[in-house]
């Protein structure tokens, strides 16, 4: 009979039990990701003076932003106009809300900029929470901005990352359990068929055989070195 190894031992089981965890949490994490990934896009909106463009999104800590914008004077086109871009937290929010909408300005700003045109990646957000994007027209005529705003979930990709490796390692585990295993059954089968066994079973001989030449097999009397071929009280052949 083939001395089979099985496939799944603890190891093979942990890995197996790794494997399926990383791909459920793996699921999950991407889903995340689908939902937390934002955007927010217009092309050249007008905004008159004293008013403002805002848009609001709810982000977890450690999300990053891309944000670029560009404004132009209405009256005098291919001529940039700075503007305010702010993005406040709820509670600065309302605070600003609450003095009518004057300027936004940088105290009461997460991130601030005053400029014609800004482009920024990879803004870390500090905290969870709701944050509202603010475009303010500061000058004394109408200016057309043009706002792209994405809002990547950082910290679920680096989960979904750290899955991964998780399920390459539980994957590259778990094969070559698998392989190890097919390999070694094979060899055992190849022996077998050449009638050759990996441990080869020794044969006992009984107990009462280790007695044989100490004692006579028909009385019992026990024999010495000149009893090589009778036995001395019975005559027996030894």
């Amino acid at each position: 009979m083939v001395n089979r190894k099985k496939y799944f031992n603890d190891f093979a089981g942990f890995m197996l039990l790794l494997i399926v965890g990383s791909l459920i949490v793996g699921a999950i994490e991407g889903i995340n990701i689908g939902r937390n990934v934002k955007s927010y896009d217009t092309y050249y909106e007008e905004i008159a003076p004293g008013d403002y463009i805002l848009f609001n999104f709810e982000i977890n800590e450690g999300a990053r932003l891309y944000i670029y914008f560009d404004a132009e004077n209405l009256s005098i086109y291919d001529d940039g106009a700075d503007v305010i871009f702010s993005i406040m937290r709820e509670n600065d929010f309302e605070l600003w809300i609450s003095t009518n909408g004057t300027e936004p300005g940088i105290l009461n700003s997460t991130f601030y900029f005053d400029d014609s045109r800004v482009d920024v990646n990879n803004l870390q957000v500090p905290y969870d929470g709701m944050y509202y994007f603010i475009v303010y027209n500061t000058n004394p005529y109408d200016v057309e901005a043009r706002i792209d705003v994405t809002i990547v979930p950082w910290g679920h990709i680096i989960a979904a990352g750290i899955m991964a490796i998780i399920l390459l390692v539980g994957s590259t585990g778990l094969g070559t359990r698998l392989i190890h295993t097919t390999v070694y059954n094979a060899k055992q089968e190849k022996r077998a068929r050449r009638g050759i066994t990996e441990e080869p079973q020794v044969s006992e001989q009984p107990a009462t055989n280790k007695k044989d030449g100490v004692f006579c097999q028909s009385c019992g009397a026990p024999l010495t070195p000149k009893d090589t071929r009778y036995c001395s009280q019975c005559g027996a052949s030894i």
